[in-house]
């Protein structure tokens, strides 16, 4: 799990830690890329209040 915070520092630096919209803005575009319905999306999911993570979604394996 990423804290907006974190993401903010890493990608734009210091002078943008109040600039949470520049995160929505790109998870969205993200999630219109990976996303089956990137309404309900399955791999980048938002921790309210919080931040974000990359949830791997469970594949069941089968042996042939």
């Amino acid at each position: 799990m990423l804290s907006h915070q974190s993401l903010l520092r890493a990608v734009w630096g210091q002078g943008y830690h109040e600039e949470v919209d520049y995160i929505r803005v790109y998870l969205h575009t993200l999630r219109l890329k990976l996303e089956v319905d990137p309404r309900h999306p399955l791999y980048l999911e938002t921790i309210t209040g919080v931040g974000y993570r990359f949830r791997q979604p469970c594949t069941s394996v089968t042996s042939g």
